[in-house]
């Protein structure tokens, strides 16, 4: 039995050890060799969540779309969808502004089933084996059977919940509009503890035992998971009061996050200390997607209308080695949501009603694709495909050219 259980075990975990390997410039291996890679393959196995895992880097471990071929599937949602589809075991997830919450068969689009909140569906959800969590403007955190859509439990906080929830561990964090983040046990929706911040909560990340958020007061926090208690919290420059609430994406040890005073910043998750900061001339900095040695920020930079014509906003990448700029690509149209990195390409929604793909290595466009409204859905990619919400009422899937689709690549190249 011993012999046949390690059988196993080396059968599931050599592809992910190998995989690891391969992409070890990108610093997988290392972190695996540090004791760190274990987080990372629970999260691989056992849940999907926003920005791919708990620690918010927004990359997906997947095959890209790097030639687009056109809709494979669009399923009509009866209001906007600015939420993040997440996609587990052949199946999306993804809820809209009038409070409905859809499983969809991630093959067809097709409905599985529907479940109604009582306030709109801004959060992503975050997915396990047999549940799903998502949080809705009514002020609860909803739990549901993943098979039926059946409500296995509910979390009243009284306010607000906009954020997208982490699983880790059995545990779940997420916050509320009242400036309160929340640790609940995952299986009976049972409060753990909860830690009040100085102003409006980001979606947390969470690494190494240590929940990071950032506040509308312009502040990083690290607060303990064991505990609640606060370890550091640091003061992000010269924005204004309101001006952070993204998810930091925390990458080796240190958070990268984005500011409203036009900053990428880079913090030492230990101490709290800032390592480096990036102006990059816009009023609006998303939180990045982090993938080997490269950082990709989105930036809204005139935000409204001038002469008739939406603000242009960019993607830009930059060296978390350095903190310098290795390339920007100018689009039309402000940017809000955070980008997402697949095998070596950079996906993110805009304002001009686009969604776009870029190489993440030059910046240069491999395609775009036009819906009916806006796209301030953070795209979610699986094997190949790539699936995203619009203001057009619409959940979009995206497939490729299939006869040319290439190997997979790292996702840090260009780094």
């Amino acid at each position: 039995m011993r012999i046949a259980s390690l059988t196993v075990v080396l059968i599931v975990a050599l592809p992910v050890l190998c995989h690891a390997r391969a992409v070890s410039d990108g610093g997988l291996f290392e972190e695996l060799m540090q004791g760190q890679y274990r987080q990372r393959m629970i999260t691989l196995f056992s849940a999907a969540m926003y920005r791919a895992c708990p620690q918010r880097t927004g990359v997906c471990r997947t095959r890209a779309l790097r030639r687009l071929g056109g809709v494979k599937w669009k399923f009509e949602t009866q209001a906007h969808v600015g939420s993040s589809p997440s996609v587990y075991k052949r199946v999306v997830y993804c809820g809209d502004y009038d409070g409905i919450f859809y499983a969809l068969d991630a093959e067809t689009g097709e409905l599985k089933w529907k479940f109604k909140a009582g306030g709109g569906v801004f959060s992503s959800a975050a997915v396990t084996a047999d549940t799903v969590y998502f949080g809705s403007s009514d002020g609860n955190l909803y739990a549901l059977d993943v098979g039926t859509g059946k409500q296995r439990w509910r979390f009243e906080t009284g306010s607000s919940v906009s954020t997208s929830p982490a699983i880790v561990d059995g545990v779940i964090y997420f916050a509320d509009s009242q400036h309160v983040l929340y640790a609940l046990d995952c299986a009976t929706g049972k409060l753990i503890w909860k830690f009040s911040a100085g102003g409006r909560i980001s979606s947390p990340a969470v690494s190494d035992g240590v929940v990071y958020l950032s506040s509308s007061e312009v502040a990083l926090y690290a607060v303990d998971v064991s505990t609640g208690k606060l370890k550091w919290k640091t003061p992000m420059g010269g924005g204004t009061h309101g001006s952070l609430g993204h998810s930091p994406a925390i990458h080796r040890g240190v958070a990268y996050i984005g500011v409203g005073d036009g900053h990428c910043y880079a913090v030492d998750t230990r101490t709290g200390k800032l390592k480096w900061k990036l102006k990059v001339d816009g009023q609006h900095v998303s939180a990045p997607a982090v993938a080997g040695n490269t950082a990709f920020f989105a930036v809204a930079g005139r935000i409204g209308f001038e002469d008739g014509v939406l603000g242009q906003g960019f993607v830009c990448a930059v060296d978390i080695r350095t903190g310098k700029e290795k390339w920007r690509s100018k689009i039309l149209g402000p940017v809000y949501a955070p980008p997402t990195v697949a095998d070596g390409v950079v996906y993110f929604g805009c304002w001009d009603d686009h969604i776009y793909a870029l190489d993440a290595g030059t910046g240069e466009e491999l395609w775009k694709f036009k819906t009916g409204g806006d796209v301030n859905s953070c795209p979610a990619v699986h094997n190949g495909i790539v699936y995203f919400g619009s203001h057009d009422n619409h959940i979009y899937a995206l497939h490729g050219e299939k006869d040319k689709i290439g190997p997979k690549r790292p996702a840090g190249v260009g780094r």
